[in-house]
């Protein structure tokens, strides 16, 4: 078959995902995109920045944030949310809805809890 008769293929194209411009730094850029339900920020070269974006070019750009995934070790169990509710006498659904207050003050000691560990992980945390 010669080459004139032979059917062109066409390029593959790469699979892309939708970039939003956060900030422009030098040479570089901070985008964001979604990868699967997370949001993700990553640095990548200015002239690679497009509305959509090769979903290869962006997994491979720096990370741009805290990984607070891999720095965090909430100890907030279920336990302690039901002891610390109980302990402010909310122990149904009815007093869930008739104790607003109470609600909000047990709560407020289990995000306390959460704050600190945050952060404590934030003072030893090594990153920008």
């Amino acid at each position: 078959m010669s080459d004139e008769n032979k059917v062109q293929e066409a390029p593959k194209r790469l699979p892309t995902v939708a970039a939003v411009l956060v900030a422009k730094i030098g040479e570089s850029v901070i985008v964001q995109y979604t990868a699967g339900k997370r949001s993700v920020r990553v640095m990548v070269p200015k002239d690679a920045y497009a509305e959509r974006m090769p979903k290869a070019t962006l997994e491979a750009g720096v990370p741009m944030s805290v990984p607070w995934a891999d720095i965090l070790t909430p100890t907030v169990t279920s336990q302690m949310i039901e002891d610390t509710l109980y302990g402010h006498g909310i122990w149904t659904k009815k007093d869930w809805r008739t104790k607003p207050r109470q609600v909000m003050s047990a709560l407020q000691i289990l995000v306390s809890d959460l704050l600190d560990q945050v952060r404590r992980a934030m003072q030893n945390y090594g990153g920008e």
